[in-house]
């Protein structure tokens, strides 16, 4: 059984502090653009594509997969398009929250061991 190191706790604590969300991005009918990366391209079966360096005009989807594979797909075999946001105030918070606890857990530790000493 392998346990959890102290290191990979803070090397990984920041990456799950990171608040984060999907937004849908709009895609007017008649306009093109380029699609924030990376973006995921949802398809009308369901499958979920990464896309990187996105471009849309008002009949197709283009830009490059994981790997510089090229994408391409016709616009009305899309569900919807999302991409990611990431706040930079909630993860303040969440790293905040993860301060406090470390704190918390450093005084109950130097606590514990005074206790020891008297």
């Amino acid at each position: 059984m392998h346990g959890c190191s102290r290191l990979r706790l803070l090397v990984f604590l920041p990456l799950l502090a990171c608040a984060s969300q999907n937004r849908p991005v709009r895609l007017p009918p008649q306009h093109s653009g380029a699609l924030p990366t990376p973006s995921w391209v949802v398809l009308r079966g369901g499958a979920r594509v990464s896309v990187d360096n996105g471009l849309f005009d008002p009949d197709s989807i283009v830009g490059t997969q994981s790997g510089g594979k090229r994408f391409a797909v016709p616009r009305d075999s899309v569900v919807f398009v999302e991409a990611r946001d990431v706040s930079a105030s909630q993860s303040f918070k969440a790293l905040g929250w993860v301060a406090m606890g470390l704190l918390s857990a450093l005084t109950l530790v130097l606590v514990s061991a005074m206790s020891e000493f008297n």
